[in-house]
């Protein structure tokens, strides 16, 4: 998620307040170790299965930040989903695309092609 777009959508559309971007916040920093763990994780799993599941992970978060706001549950549940959700993001879809999927490019792409194809991967991103 772009972090700019992600904050006025939470506090301008779904009206959270700016409270709960710190927690967040708090929560995707507290992650970086298990972001960290990619590529290790990766290895375990395949990259291509890992990414598979990032993808499936976030868009199934996504989804939950945009409905629950709409359902008839109280307060505390939408914050509770809002911020879980936004840390499941942050986990998977930091590794699945980021760490991840460097370092299988690193095993599909020729050495001398690994530059212009993680360029035009960021570029497209």
């Amino acid at each position: 998620m772009s972090g700019d777009l992600f904050n006025l959508f939470l506090t301008g559309e779904l009206g959270f307040s700016p409270a709960v971007l710190s927690v967040i916040y708090a929560g995707m920093l507290l992650s970086l170790p298990l972001q960290l763990a990619g590529p290790t994780i990766a290895q375990c799993f395949r990259f291509h299965t890992l990414m598979t599941a990032g993808a499936v992970v976030s868009a199934a978060a996504v989804v939950a930040i945009l409905l629950v706001v709409h359902l008839p549950v109280g307060d505390r549940l939408q914050l509770t989903v809002v911020i879980v959700a936004a840390v499941a993001v942050e986990i998977a879809f930091s590794p699945s695309y980021g760490t991840v999927s460097s370092a299988w490019l690193g095993e599909v792409v020729r050495d001398e092609d690994r530059p212009t194809v993680l360029s035009l991967g960021k570029l497209l991103s």
